[in-house]
């Protein structure tokens, strides 16, 4: 696969009616959905690859008010939703990663260069006390080095990552990162987002 691919978050406080009054991740989303449409521009079809893992990324997630159907992955739901936010009606089809195997999942995404690729995965949720991994050191130069090879679409580097730190970190990208980085060789790669908050690390990167 050849085509254009955008690494996004699946935090579910993407949907704006979760996420209150102050709003945390509105810069966050607007990033997220200005990557997406540059990305979907000149496709012709979609390839949203989703991570599932326990608790930290949901086999079937449910909206809290209720507004959004639920009962998919929290990654799928997310995914359709920045789609819809970037006004992208293209054809879209989702892969799901469950655990470690790059070469089956990456076979699916082979062929059409002309598809978009929407990978959805979070950095470590251990970098504060209060997150859901709490805080856990090694968090910090794991995301690092995520950050480096979005920026520089250094796809070894991400095929490279520590599967077990990731799990240990509960890093949802430790899952689609490296599927992503198996099928892409980018010309040029932007991070275009990335934060901490709530001691989650959140990305944003674009990569042609």
């Amino acid at each position: 696969m050849t085509g254009p691919a955008v690494f996004v978050p699946m935090a579910p406080l993407l949907f704006r009616h979760l996420a209150g009054a102050a709003d945390p991740l509105a810069e966050l989303r607007a990033a997220a959905v200005d990557a997406v449409r540059s990305a979907v521009a000149d496709a012709s079809a979609v390839v949203v690859l989703v991570p599932v893992a326990g608790r930290e990324a949901p086999a079937a997630w449910w909206d809290p008010s209720g507004v959004v159907p639920g009962g998919t992955s929290l990654g799928a739901q997310v995914g359709a939703h920045l789609l819809e936010l970037a006004g992208c009606t293209l054809p879209a089809s989702y892969v799901e990663v469950r655990a470690r195997g790059v070469g089956a999942h990456s076979r699916q995404l082979g062929g059409n260069g002309s598809r978009a690729l929407l990978v959805l995965g979070d950095g470590a949720a251990a970098r504060r006390d209060g997150a859901p991994g709490y805080i856990d050191e090694r968090s910090f130069a794991y995301d690092d080095h995520v950050a480096a090879a979005l920026a520089t679409g250094d796809a070894d580097g991400l095929a490279g990552l520590d599967a077990d730190l990731g799990a240990e970190l509960l890093a949802t990208g430790r899952l689609t990162w490296p599927v992503a980085a198996a099928v892409l060789r980018p010309e040029t790669a932007e991070l275009t987002w990335r934060g901490d908050p709530f001691g989650l690390s959140y990305f944003v990167a674009l990569w042609r």
